[in-house]
């Protein structure tokens, strides 16, 4: 009887590993628009875990360019493009777009991580500066991906990690969340003057352990907490007006990003004692 209760434990504990994901993110820096991360969204906790491999998949308008890959957690980045030679051999139609598959290299660093806690895999730069067309992280899901997927060029979105305190190699990619599409149009859309009509405020601010948000909160579809070092902190999905708890932070200066689609506007948050 004890051997079977064991090998029932074992084999819930080895389906719950399995359920181990890391959705992907796209996060446009706060103060230069061409300047993206990409953040991994964890389930579950880590101690000691190894980034064996991530691939990411970005489109954007035909004839820009990425560079200036700067790897978290210690990984070295990669970026190859897929342009009009792939997508007519396959008559995908592209919709005059790019894709460039990011990808990083096996045997980095160890790190560690918290459930719910999102960590940045890579930041880069679209280097071209453009000022029209939209950047956008692409799902496996997209016909697009899946048909360059079928004839054997592997540009899934992927991530291998080996936490080693549970000894759960292999494939652990769940999807997307948040924004995951950003335009570089620079017009003022009847969008746009909306949001900036809001009033949106943070209150209280300086704060103690906790703000929300005053004004017109109906046009906030999400909140993004970074602090002065670029890391995002907090994420709220469809914020109601609730408070949103910062006691335990550190003090200092917090930026808060506030979306309403596609639109964006950062306020500064100074939290104390």
């Amino acid at each position: 009887m004890k051997r079977v209760v064991t090998l029932l434990m074992c084999l819930v504990t080895i389906s719950m590993l399995a359920q181990t994901r890391y959705n992907f993110e796209l996060v446009q820096d706060n103060t230069d628009p061409h300047v993206f991360t990409i953040y991994a969204h964890p389930n579950a906790d880590a101690t000691d875990a190894d980034l064996t491999g991530v691939g990411i998949n970005v489109l954007l308008p035909r004839g820009n360019e990425i560079g200036e890959l700067n790897g978290a957690v210690g990984s070295e980045w990669n970026v190859r493009s897929f342009t009009d030679q792939h997508f007519e051999r396959l008559n995908i139609d592209a919709q005059g777009n790019e894709l460039f598959a990011l990808s990083s290299a096996s045997n980095q660093d160890v790190f560690s991580h918290r459930a719910g806690t999102p960590f940045a895999l890579v930041t880069f730069k679209v280097t071209s500066t453009p000022l029209t067309g939209a950047i956008e992280l692409m799902s496996n899901e997209d016909a697009m991906i899946k048909k360059l997927n079928d004839n054997a060029l592997n540009v899934v979105n992927s991530i291998l990690i080996n936490p080693k305190n549970d000894g759960n190699n292999g494939e652990h990619y769940g999807g997307l969340t948040g924004i995951t599409r950003y335009s570089f149009d620079r017009s003022v859309s009847e969008d746009d003057q909306a949001f900036a009509a809001a009033g949106l405020e943070t209150y209280p601010n300086p704060t103690t352990d906790y703000f929300l948000i005053k004004g017109d909160i109906a046009t906030v579809k999400r909140v993004e907490v970074f602090d002065l070092g670029g890391k995002l902190v907090k994420v709220i999905d469809e914020y109601d007006g609730e408070q949103i708890d910062v006691k335990g932070y550190e003090d200092g200066v917090y930026l808060v990003k506030l979306y309403a689609d596609a639109t964006a506007r950062t306020i500064k948050l100074i939290k104390k004692g």
